[in-house]
């Protein structure tokens, strides 16, 4: 509260309205978790309100609301007033409070068939909107108990609502936050995900103990993990995560790959109501990630465009976010990890050289799998047991000798682990509960084991055609088939017109006379 508007405030209230008010405020801040903020937001609201006999608190969450109740109410209590509720909040976040001394005949209520139903009542409801934050308090009693309010006592309802609001919104993006930790957790102790960090592999368990000194010397040193696609980096990231902070903390990973250049600020920093046309109060990735870890997923995707404005929050530790005058202090251990060297993108002027140096505090690079061949049996009889559950199978498949050493003759260049999870499954649809033979193990073509996919020579001398002298396909026919392929994978990604024009680097009418002209469906 600014001094002049605390000056009026003090004008008109008594010591007993100011001490209330103090005190309200007082025992909101200290409150850690949502719920008991919201209890004693409602036990300031039954206390000023006196005549209410309900008092809760609604938050919207995705198209419905989500009932905090200050009181034990039953299941016809909950299912009245939700109705009641959802009739006024938008209106009460809109307008700021809401009145109605008698909801029988009110008009905004005729629709709901539990106002008929049930005896007549008196409602006050007062919204509020920060952020993601859109909530109403809402106070209710029988008859029109609630009509005569005093007028100091409704605002003094108001204020605190409004002062709770931002104190809502930091304490559901903490428990946001929360849930999505434990989802990570949860997602990384899902059997569907390759166990590979548990194999009995030497090469595995030197990185864990790598990992295990670098954090116990240099704790929020960054780290960056380099290695190809699906060897494992992100799963390495969460057990660095785990030897360096207690559970609680949060986890917070960034696809560099999905931030579009002209949101990716937003995303990373945060934004302030009326930064831009939409833009709301909201809190970036960098914030949620305080006191916990920062993984930066693909790093080498990061848009160039917002690559300067990370790399001072990285060296100064200070946010601000967009719209806003003032930085935020934060503290995080950052990890990235990336498939391609930096070293050569830097080069190219697509990654900036003093944010790869601020990323390598020190780097570990992940093996790929053909450079340790030796977890390869190990992990694929780990894939088939998970593949049998998967499929339903009434036995566990056996894997032969044939069938092992031909996985481990492949190079798996097109994922590692995760391509040895799909020849698997491949494997034991082909077997069909019966033994995993050799011919059952098929690898998927990898744009780097044989060129002859677009009829030039393979690295024995024989084109497609198994002859000496290959039929060459035209530049023209190979350009057209990558263009078509990319526009096909472009418009699958589901990320709309525009997205995709920017992700392109091509204009609307351009997009357009591309999908046309290689018939191709946008539904």
């Amino acid at each position: 509260m600014s001094t002049q508007s605390l000056a009026s405030t003090i004008k008109r209230r008594s010591k007993v309205e100011l001490q209330s008010l103090i005190n309200a405020r007082d025992r909101l801040n200290r409150s850690d978790t949502l719920d008991e903020f919201l209890a004693s937001l409602i036990e300031f609201a039954r206390n000023t309100v006196r005549k209410a006999e309900q008092a809760m608190v609604f938050l919207e969450h995705g198209d419905g609301l989500v009932m905090r109740p200050g009181v034990a109410l039953d299941e016809d209590d909950r299912a009245r007033c939700g109705a009641i509720s959802r009739g006024v909040f938008e209106e009460a976040v809109d307008k700021g409070v809401v009145l109605s001394a008698g909801l029988h005949a009110d008009p905004r209520f005729h629709e709901l068939d539990s106002v008929v139903s049930a005896p007549d009542r008196s409602v006050i409801a007062a919204g509020f909107a920060h952020g993601r934050a859109r909530g109403v308090l809402y106070l209710e009693a029988r008859g029109d108990r609630l009509d005569d309010i005093d007028t100091g006592a409704l605002d003094r309802l108001t204020e605190i609502v409004g002062y709770a609001a931002a104190g809502v919104a930091l304490r559901l993006d903490r428990e946001r936050a929360r849930v999505y930790q434990e989802s990570q957790r949860a997602r990384l102790r899902n059997p569907a995900i390759p166990p590979d960090w548990d194999l009995p592999s030497p090469t595995i368990a030197r990185l864990v103990e790598w990992a295990r000194t670098v954090v116990g010397l240099l704790p929020l040193e960054p780290i960056l993990l380099q290695g190809e696609v699906g060897t494992g980096k992100s799963l390495l990231a969460r057990t660095i995560h785990e030897l360096t902070f207690d559970e609680d903390r949060p986890f917070i990973v960034v696809a560099c790959g999905q931030l579009l250049p002209e949101i990716a600020a937003g995303e990373l920093f945060g934004t302030v109501r009326g930064a831009f046309t939409g833009a709301l109060d909201r809190t970036g990735l960098l914030h949620a990630a305080a006191g916990g870890t920062l993984v930066l997923d693909d790093v080498h995707q990061l848009p160039r465009e917002v690559q300067g404005a990370l790399l001072r929050a990285l060296d100064s530790r200070m946010v601000r976010r967009v719209g806003a005058h003032k930085d935020q202090k934060i503290v995080h251990h950052t990890i990235a990890t990336s498939s391609r060297d930096l070293s050569l993108l830097e080069a190219e002027g697509r990654f900036l050289p003093d944010l790869r140096s601020r990323l390598t505090g020190d780097q570990i690079t992940v093996p790929a799998l053909r450079d340790r061949s030796e977890d390869i049996v190990p992990l694929a009889r780990r894939l088939v047991e998970l593949g049998r559950r998967r499929l339903e199978l009434p036995a566990l498949p056996e894997l032969t000798g044939e069938a092992c050493r031909r996985l481990q003759s492949h190079a798996y260049r097109s994922g590692n682990v995760r391509e040895l999870q799909k020849t698997i499954h491949r494997a034991l649809v082909s077997a069909n509960g019966g033994p995993i033979l050799a011919e059952d193990i098929r690898f998927m073509r990898s744009p780097d084991d044989d060129r002859d996919a677009i009829g030039f020579p393979g690295p024995h001398g024989k084109g497609a055609a198994g002859g000496a002298n290959p039929r060459i396909a035209t530049l023209e026919s190979v350009i057209n088939t990558a263009e078509r392929a990319h526009l096909k994978r472009a418009i699958a990604a589901g990320l709309g017109v525009e997205a995709t024009c920017a992700r392109l680097g091509i204009s609307k009418s351009k997009y357009y006379s591309k999908v046309k002209e290689h018939k191709l469906s946008l539904r």
